[in-house]
């Protein structure tokens, strides 16, 4: 019994390890496979999307709205034509009525307003041109909602489904608990019964050492029972007589003697012969021993039978529940499998449900391929009905190898962590996508305000459109109006510019004095310009106080910079304009000292050259108390802090702070920075000036007034 129960136990051991191996290995496989299955959506899926984009794109590119403003923009253009027709046309009677010298005028005004038309008419166009990439936004706009409410849905459909599956695996994680309890109370049953049969085995065993020294007790007492009986007739043959004399105790004897016969089954009569009562008078006290020893071996082999009966009683319950353990396993392996078979098919049915969103998306997809282009339409389906057959074949070998799961709690445990983990990386997958969702709904919301602003631009352009036909059928009616005040206008320019002076000298007709700002003409075809006159003099810079920073580039020396009533510079280009005419051109420099002390030097022939020689400076005639120092740097071009045009080998414009016209690097520089770089070289004394203020002016020659 002990042997056959023992085989069991190690039967059932190594069955049950071997399930667990084959559920484990089945389990890997499964997850595995559906891992990949859902790999391969999700390419599939990304797939699709690119293809939307591209259908999106090529959509896009045929938009209605580039029609309608391609016609806006051919509108406007017939409206230009007709604008040139009727100037034509208007020119052609003027020439025929023939006209006199403002003729010539009037063409320049109507060349100049139709230029300006012109302009205005680029504008406007470059404006549509402009709003055209808004248009495209528009368009894509309105197919990007369909996008996001179809992304929607299946972001809605994929959350739904990964929330099922974690119920699902929320409740297998349950079950998979009870398992784990109901297998550790297994083993603590399996534990006790290997524990009883211990007992039993060693009880077993101390009992057939107890039966074998009982069996060797019992054999050494009869052995010294019969050496005993030997000696006791020995004794009784050489006693006889003395016995026989003791009648009435061998009497006694005898009966005692036929009692114990009679206890132990021996026939005894009261006619014995006398040899015979005296053997039984001497084997009085070895019976009792026997008797003794009997009584105990009795008592012996009835606890014995006992400790046997007990001994069958508990091997016949330990088989008893051992026949009851292996049925209730039997009844919870079916049980277990039948809920395992149960919760396969119920996977099964997720699986045919995630297979029939799969389907309706692919249906959604198909709809939405049949309003693109054809050949776009035909390769999406042909990519859907790779899908679905994949899906398919994913179903047909999902389903194959659902059948071949075995529970096991260990490894099932192991892999449903792994199974979270890509429950994970699918949730950081849905929300990577509603994140896409999200700046996908950010991007629709700028291009609604893109497309609000297309909306106002489109209604200025519609106001400017009509604006535009109003004012040309308006400025055609009173062109001739508009054309008589242009004459006039341009009379009184032309008159006001003949007035203008090109030196501060002081009118003798009047005797006006030109101190203050005045409008004087530099050169001929130059621009009317303000500058400050004092004393007949044009100042040309001015350092008061260092409020205006004079380290510039060289295109504002060129420009000019400042204003003329405080700090102020003039510009290279006037300067230019003012002495290049002919050498006539005087130039004074007053300063003032750190000390207050007045300093004085000009210069009977001044003149600035050209932009294309670098302004370059050419002075000569010096008179006055301030030393002749800006002779130094005679026949130098200008030099500012972006372009050095000095004979040093360092940068003297960047290291003095100021544009001058620097040789190596300086005697005389009054555009340095304020109490630190403007100096004046003393050939007298050899020592520099540091001048507080300055003051550059240049005037015509009297001799070349005329």
């Amino acid at each position: 019994m002990t042997r056959k129960s023992w085989v069991l136990c190690i039967i059932f051991v190594v069955v049950v390890t071997r399930v667990e191996i084959h559920g484990e290995e089945n389990i890997s496989d499964a997850i595995r496979s559906l891992r990949e299955q859902v790999n391969a959506l999700l390419d599939h899926r990304q797939q699709d999307y690119n293809a939307l984009e591209a259908s999106l794109k090529h959509a896009i590119e045929k938009n209605t709205e580039l029609f309608v403003l391609k016609n806006e923009i051919k509108q406007l253009r017939i409206l230009f034509l007709l604008a040139m027709v009727i100037f034509v046309h208007r020119k052609e009677i003027t020439s025929l009525h023939g006209g006199n010298g403002n003729e010539a005028k009037n063409e320049k005004l109507r060349v100049r307003w139709l230029g300006s038309a012109v302009t205005e008419l680029q504008g406007e166009v470059a404006e549509v041109l402009r709003t055209r990439n808004v248009s495209e936004e528009l368009a894509e706009r309105s197919r990007m909602k369909g996008e996001l409410a179809l992304l929607k849905g299946d972001i809605a459909a994929v959350g739904k489904g990964i929330r099922n599956l974690g119920g699902r695996i929320t409740k297998i994680e349950a079950a998979l608990g009870t398992i784990r309890v109901d297998i550790a109370a297994m083993k603590e049953r399996f534990s006790l019964l290997f524990r009883t049969y211990a007992d039993i085995s060693s009880q077993l065993n101390s009992i057939q050492i107890e039966v074998k020294s009982l069996k060797c007790d019992s054999s050494s007492a009869n052995v010294n029972s019969l050496i005993e009986h030997r000696i006791n007739v020995e004794r009784g043959e050489e006693g006889r007589e003395r016995e026989m004399e003791k009648k009435t105790r061998t009497v006694t004897a005898g009966t005692v003697v036929g009692t114990v016969s009679s206890y132990f089954g021996e026939s005894s009569t009261g006619n014995s012969d006398p040899k015979t009562t005296a053997v039984a008078s001497h084997s009085v006290p070895r019976r009792r021993l026997v008797r003794k020893h009997y009584l105990k071996q009795k008592g012996y082999r009835m606890r014995l039978n006992d400790r046997l009966k007990s001994l069958e009683h508990k091997i016949f319950l330990t088989m008893k529940e051992g026949v009851s353990l292996e049925k209730r396993i039997t009844m919870y392996e079916n049980q277990e499998w039948s809920g395992l078979s149960k919760r396969i098919k119920s996977l099964e049915k997720v699986q045919i449900e995630l297979s029939r969103k799969i389907s309706n998306i692919s249906n959604k997809n198909e709809v939405f391929t049949n309003n693109i282009d054809e050949s776009l339409g035909s390769r999406l389906f042909d990519s859907l009905r790779s899908l679905e057959d994949a899906v398919e074949r994913n179903n047909s070998s999902t389903k194959w190898e659902l059948m071949r799961l075995g529970v096991n709690a260990a490894q099932k445990a192991a892999e449903l962590s792994l199974t979270r983990e890509e429950l994970n990386n699918l949730r950081r997958t849905v929300q990577a996508l509603s994140v896409s969702a999200s700046k996908l709904q950010e991007k629709s919301d700028k291009q609604e305000k893109v497309i609000d602003r297309l909306n106002a631009t489109c209604s200025i352009i519609d106001f400017h459109r009509s604006s535009i036909t109003s004012f040309i059928s308006s400025s055609l009616e009173s062109s001739n109006d508009a054309f008589s005040n242009f004459e006039e206008l341009e009379d009184r320019y032309h008159l006001i510019r003949h007035n203008l002076t090109s030196d501060c000298a002081q009118n003798e007709s009047i005797n006006e004095p030109m101190d203050g700002l005045r409008l004087l003409e530099a050169g001929k075809e130059g621009r009317p310009i303000l500058v400050f006159c004092h004393e007949g003099w044009i100042v040309i810079a001015r350092r008061i106080d260092g409020t205006l920073d004079f380290d510039r580039n060289w295109n504002d020396y060129s420009l000019g910079f400042g204003s003329p009533i405080s700090e102020y510079w003039i510009g290279n280009e006037f300067l230019h304009r003012f002495t290049n005419s002919d050498n006539c051109t005087s130039l004074r420099i007053d300063m003032l000292d750190i000390y207050g002390q007045h300093w004085r030097a000009e210069y009977n022939s001044f003149r600035i050259e050209s932009k294309e020689n670098g302004y370059r400076l050419d002075v000569y005639g010096y008179s006055g108390n301030a030393t002749d120092a800006l002779s130094y740097q005679n026949g130098m071009a200008f030099s500012a802090k972006d372009r050095d045009m000095d004979t040093s080998t360092t940068h003297c414009a960047r290291n003095y702070h100021g544009g001058w016209w620097f040789s190596q690097c300086q005697h005389a520089n009054l555009n340095g920075k304020y109490s630190l770089g403007l100096t004046w070289f003393r050939s007298d004394i050899n020592q520099w000036m540091s001048i507080a203020s300055s003051e550059m002016s240049i005037r015509r020659n009297t001799d070349c007034r005329s």
